[in-house]
């Protein structure tokens, strides 16, 4: 089957029974959906998918609305460069929540990361820490001195092999 309509309004296509208001079934190789714009035009250029009710404009673009979104912002034609943004909504105001930047980096609670991985808080706390990254280790059994997280800092050498020069322990 190619597309299949039913009386109740679910879309399929590769299914004559679909389960859900859109279903999309390959049944013995890979499947995609693409949602792609065209090279012409001005930059920059947003694709996207977005969740919850359509009552909130996402990222400043009155098309992509929803409670919660991800969305492609392709920001040149040469090399095609693409940003993948996390958009969430709390209380009615949406926020970028998280960016995978073209090259890699990550940035959460930031739109413009400038390391691999990138933490910002907005918080207006001045004199007291503020939790920006908590790491939980869990045990079965009975802990001893010593147990729990660790950041570990490593350099890779010439010939391929990695060497701990520091950690942080709790």
């Amino acid at each position: 089957t190619k597309m299949t309509m039913l009386d109740s309004g679910n879309f399929g296509v590769g299914t004559d029974v679909p389960n859900t208001n859109v279903q999309v079934l390959h049944a013995t190789d890979d499947t995609s959906i693409n949602i792609n714009t065209g090279t012409g035009g001005s930059y920059p250029k947003k694709t996207g998918i977005s969740f919850g009710a359509t009552s909130t404009s996402l990222g400043g673009d009155a098309t992509f609305t929803g409670g919660a979104g991800i969305q492609a912002i392709n920001t040149a034609a040469s090399g095609n460069p693409t940003n993948l943004v996390f958009w969430t909504n709390s209380a009615g105001t949406p926020a970028e929540a998280m960016r995978i930047a073209s090259d890699g980096k990550v940035g959460i609670g930031v739109s413009d990361p400038s390391v691999l991985l990138h933490i910002q808080t907005n918080d207006s706390t001045t004199n007291d820490a503020v939790n920006s990254l908590m790491i939980t280790n869990l045990s079965t059994g009975t802990t001893t001195t010593g147990f729990g997280g660790e950041i570990r800092f490593q350099a890779e050498r010439n010939n391929g092999v990695n060497q701990n020069t520091g950690a942080i322990r709790s």
